[in-house]
């Protein structure tokens, strides 16, 4: 199985398209990243995506839980109105219209399911995300991640 952390993969899509931001182009390298992770990985079987719940539990816990993000936002001239709504749209198309499984939970980050998911794996799976948090997903035998930010299979040492 892969298990594919959905809001890395947008958020560089849209930094990508910088200026040229288009609802658009948003949705071709999204869906060009996507395509290529799941051909990268086929041997995998079926890819899952993971999208984030605009409102996560750990926001009740710690109030200013990624607070800081708000105010680089405030503070950036990238378009985040925009992006939010063609990332509303282009997730709507990726449950509705493309042949991808996806999953969203109410109050649970992609972050959570995903790690969920890959700790009670029973197949061979593999964890595509930038995110250092997943290295604690390879005490299951069966799992792999994949760094996009590093562009190849995390090795932990140790293990």
């Amino acid at each position: 199985m892969q298990l594919l952390d959905f809001s890395p993969i947008i958020l560089g899509a849209a930094f990508v398209a910088g200026e040229e931001l288009s609802e658009d182009l948003l949705r071709h390298l999204t869906l060009n990243s996507i395509l290529s992770y799941r051909k990268k990985f086929k041997s995998y079987g079926s890819m899952i995506i993971g999208f984030d719940d605009r409102n996560y539990w750990r926001k009740d816990i710690h109030p200013g839980y990624k607070g800081q993000r708000a105010a680089a936002k405030e503070a950036s001239s990238f378009d985040w109105l925009s992006f939010y709504k063609y990332q509303d749209a282009i997730k709507d198309e990726l449950s509705s219209v493309f042949p991808y499984h996806w999953i969203q939970i109410p109050r649970l980050e992609a972050d959570d399911i995903i790690g969920h998911l890959a700790i009670t794996a029973k197949e061979p799976t593999v964890v595509i995300s930038p995110d250092g948090d997943f290295d604690q997903t390879m005490r299951n035998p069966r799992v792999r991640v994949y760094s996009t930010l590093k562009k190849k299979l995390v090795i932990v040492t140790g293990k």
